[in-house]
């Protein structure tokens, strides 16, 4: 979508026309400076930080 019209108000205009979604152009402006990429959280696995603690603590002593 971003491809299709060069400016951040144009693509507000856009978006708001054709999709009847309001932002603002400053966070498109953002988002466009940040190549639109969203970040995922990461999934933790808790046993293996518990097993580093572990081994930590244990090199500690």
């Amino acid at each position: 979508m971003t491809d299709e019209v060069p400016t951040a108000v144009a693509l507000q205009k856009s978006l708001k026309i054709n999709e009847k979604i309001n932002v603002s152009a400053n966070t498109i402006r953002r988002a466009k400076r940040h190549d639109m990429m969203a970040r995922v959280k990461r999934n933790v696995d808790h046993t293996s930080i518990l097993r580093l603690k572990k081994k930590y603590e244990e090199t500690r002593d």
